[in-house]
């Protein structure tokens, strides 16, 4: 069985080592070879299920602001479009059997940008299923590239939450510039286990 505790070993070693707070950013492995998490399972880690995680279209996804839209590679292969000032947002379910106080989470997606260097902010809450009532865990700020692709990871504590909890995951492009963010791949990760982030 495949362990975030060996997947994502650099995060949580830098976030055991941090005092400021929970949030971290890195590229750790891609965990798409995780399984999906269950009501029963044995799992130190598991994803938990985003709907359309790779952006066939948008359904499960909510727009936080502006107008994001389906973009399309030359391969046809298609990503969210965020122009400036965009975001998407989405309740996760993440009620598996385990206390969303007893776990950490990762969110890790790839972005981009179309015509210069764009800060993408990236934020996890608990919420409940519609994303209301929610409870910030932690975010984290990065730059997307012009034309090249990179990896941004956000790994947080959880919180106690009333049942059935959700995490609510927000990508915004925070840039000023009118430059075009491109959104591909995002996976969010439930690890359980005994290297939890340092706690406040």
């Amino acid at each position: 069985m495949i362990s975030l505790k060996s997947l994502y070993r650099p995060a949580f070693a830098m976030a055991l080592c941090a005092t400021a707070g929970t949030a971290v950013a890195g590229n750790g492995p891609d965990p798409s070879g995780l399984p999906l998490c269950q009501q029963v399972s044995g799992a130190d880690a598991c994803r938990l299920p985003v709907r359309n995680g790779q952006f066939d279209n948008l359904d499960g996804w909510t727009r936080t602001s502006g107008l994001p839209s389906i973009g399309y590679d030359p391969s046809g292969n298609p990503y969210a479009s965020l122009y400036t000032g965009a975001g998407i947002h989405q309740a996760v379910y993440a009620h598996f059997g385990t206390l969303s106080q007893e776990a950490a989470y990762v969110l890790r997606f790839r972005v981009r940008s179309d015509n210069g260097d764009t800060q993408v902010r990236a934020t996890l809450s608990m919420s409940d299923g519609d994303g209301a009532n929610a409870l910030p865990l932690g975010s984290t700020a990065t730059m997307a590239r012009e034309g090249e692709w990179s990896s941004v990871e956000l790994v947080v504590n959880g919180a106690a939450f009333a049942a059935p909890a959700h995490v609510l995951l927000e990508i915004a492009n925070e840039g000023g510039n009118h430059d075009t963010v491109q959104v591909d791949d995002v996976y969010l990760v439930q690890s359980v286990g005994v290297e939890m982030l340092r706690r406040r």
